[in-house]
């Protein structure tokens, strides 16, 4: 099966970056024919993301986009695309415009909706006009949590289903033995308000016997406040390093208020790291009631009393077993990329039948 994958790779880092480079060396490794269409960010967003978008960047930006497609269309010959968006405002019309090619082509078409969806779409007419055009064209839709299915479903009749993110084995240090006291709290992602930053600021604030380390590009809002003392704004964080990381800390702090399915979360998870995390997205289904404690999200106040349960070292020791074992079983690249070719040898049956 020759695969065609529209999707970024780093720079810059970020979540479905990190998927896609993955992806594609599990590809390479297992003599799997697979070809990208890189859509990652140019211009200057590609060297400081939260900057504001530049509308020729964009235009520049989706044309090489387009031209990429119909070239590794007619000179690979894919037998199914697999194209990632983020439902973003901009985002959309430009992957409508790829679904409109690869359909014209009559490629089956997997949609992997990489974010919640109906917080993407913000309500916004036009954004909903686009997603329900793509999702028309597609041949099934992947969606990271709940939520989105359950929208994705209504408008695509069917064609969704939910579908877990991955992480690649290493031979990074596993937690064993919990430490008796919790004094290292780390927080990883982009660091804006909307990542619960400010609520983090709050929680240290009252915690000051915790240190709380912030990895991260750090946005002009963030970069303007003076942080609590017992609070190290560390900034980017090499990718490849993450997992090693993770293993020197107590906690993982996740208090997003929108989110996808978090590889963040997986690599804290697959650590054995306890979690406090905030009730958006695939949160709550990754951890369940064994791995952590969900809270509400834009509310310091919870994050606080869940800190003062979690210090409990006998209950963390649970969440440390329970994540390390609930990632191996259901979140490792072998696992789920099989999973996935199974999807896309679904789709190509179908086509072949439909074209019969």
């Amino acid at each position: 099966m020759k695969i065609l994958l529209v999707s970024p790779l780093p720079p810059p880092e970020g979540g479905i970056s990190t998927w896609t480079k993955n992806y594609i060396e599990y590809c390479n490794s297992n003599g799997v024919e697979c070809e990208i269409v890189n859509i990652a960010l140019t211009g200057k967003r590609a060297k400081k993301i939260n900057d504001k978008r530049s509308v020729l960047d964009e235009i520049g930006r989706t044309v090489n986009i387009i031209k990429d497609l119909k070239r590794k269309i007619k000179v690979f010959k894919p037998d199914v695309v697999h194209l990632n968006t983020s439902c973003s405002k901009f985002g959309l019309i430009r992957d409508c415009l790829c679904a409109k090619i690869i359909k014209k082509n009559k490629i089956p078409l997997v949609l992997h909706c990489r974010c919640n969806i109906e917080d993407q779409l913000g309500g916004r007419n036009l954004s909903i006009k686009y997603f329900d055009k793509i999702s028309k064209l597609a041949d099934k839709i992947l969606t990271l949590n709940t939520p989105s299915f359950n929208y994705a479903n209504s408008v695509a009749n069917g064609k969704a289903l939910t579908f877990p993110n991955f992480i690649k084995e290493n031979n990074a240090p596993k937690i064993e033995r919990v430490n008796e006291k919790l004094s290292k709290v780390i927080f990883l992602g982009h660091v804006q308000r909307t990542k619960g930053i400010f609520e983090l600021f709050e929680t240290a604030k009252v915690n000051s016997d915790i240190i709380f380390d912030v990895y991260g590009p750090i946005n002009s809002e963030v970069a303007q406040i003076e942080p609590p003392s017992n609070v190290n704004m560390l900034g980017r964080i090499e990718h490849d390093v993450v997992l090693e990381k993770l293993h020197d800390y107590d906690l993982f702090l996740f208090p997003t208020y929108t989110e996808g399915f978090s590889i963040a979360l997986i690599e804290a998870m697959y650590v054995g790291l306890p979690v406090i995390a905030t009730d958006v997205g695939a949160n709550k289904d990754m951890i369940e009631s064994g791995g952590g404690i969900i809270v509400p999200a834009k509310n310091a106040q919870s994050i606080i009393d869940a800190l003062k349960v979690i210090k409990d070292s006998n209950f963390r020791q649970n969440c440390c077993n329970f994540n390390k074992n609930k990632v191996s079983k259901n979140y490792t690249i072998d696992k789920v990329m099989e999973s996935l070719f199974e999807i896309y040898r679904g789709v190509v049956i179908r086509d072949i039948e439909g074209k019969v």
